[in-house]
């Protein structure tokens, strides 16, 4: 960060279970939810993004690129819920802050990520606890998703040896 180089990594990435290669230009060390981060600009993605330092594999130093502008909060994709059971497990799961004093009954959150993979795979997750409100195009992606792993029930190839 002093010498205001970037870095070349080997990063797995838990949302897509991938080991990849990417160049970063780091802007601040912190802690995100327990886990020491990097904040870095992602010429790969050519976006802001936090890297976790436990799934960082390998790293070289580079030289500089060029001076990223400052995060922007405008920058993170989001996503309306509706909660209507398990409340506490799906915040924690999409990282919303719990307050112990919340009722346990339905409720609405929006849920924010620089990923629009990562949202996905939570939504994904909650089982019927989670109903995507917003927006229609990421509603419609999760509904696609469901019928996608539905049909794969249906199909004799991912049938139980034995039946």
């Amino acid at each position: 960060l002093e010498s205001r180089r970037d870095l070349q990594i080997r990063y797995h990435s838990l949302i897509r279970d991938s080991i990849s290669e990417r160049q970063i230009t780091p802007i601040e060390m912190s802690f995100d939810h327990g886990y020491e981060v990097v904040r870095a600009y992602c010429h790969s993605a050519k976006a802001f993004r936090s890297f976790r330092l436990d799934h960082v594999k390998a790293i070289d130093l580079c030289a500089p690129s060029f001076e990223v502008q400052p995060y922007s909060e405008s920058d993170p994709y989001s996503i309306e819920l509706r909660v209507t059971d398990r409340l506490r497990s799906v915040m924690e799961r999409f990282r919303i802050s719990f307050d112990q004093n919340r009722r346990a009954s339905a409720e609405n959150l929006i849920a924010t990520s620089f990923s629009q993979d990562w949202l996905m795979r939570n939504a994904l997750s909650t089982l019927a606890s989670t109903e995507v409100l917003a927006p229609s195009e990421f509603r419609s992606a999760v509904a696609r998703r469901c019928q996608i792993m539905l049909e794969l029930y249906g199909d004799s190839s991912f049938a139980v040896v034995g039946e």
